[in-house]
């Protein structure tokens, strides 16, 4: 019997997340949080994330959330899975590194914009 795998999150910033995406991480800092809900906010926009259960973080805290796109009347949200909380996070280093990790293709190879 085949085991069933769950699809691997990538890694976006908040203004290339796709509809398309089946699952992605993001790094951001919460705000506007509710009892259901949150912005999850990067230097490159901010996004709706939707929770089923109370969330365990504050406002301001830095997290990374995996979750599934889906759209809403507001555009793009997330579907909240799980949280990693980041606050240790070298947030230059991280964003250097992620941004050359998404120039890569996925045998890994350097892609030529």
């Amino acid at each position: 019997m085949e085991k069933l795998r769950r699809a691997p999150a990538l890694e976006r910033f908040v203004k290339d997340i796709r509809p398309e995406d089946i699952r992605v991480r993001v790094v951001g800092i919460v705000s506007d949080k509710g009892d259901d809900s949150f912005m999850l906010e990067d230097e490159t926009g901010k996004i709706l994330v939707k929770s089923a259960s109370g969330l365990s973080f504050e406002n301001g805290s830095k997290v990374r959330i995996f979750g599934r796109p889906a759209t809403a009347e507001q555009g793009i949200i997330l579907e909240f899975e799980i949280a990693q909380d980041m606050k240790l996070l070298n947030q230059k280093l991280y964003k250097k590194t992620a941004t050359l990790n998404q120039n890569k293709d996925t045998d890994g190879n350097q892609n030529n914009p």
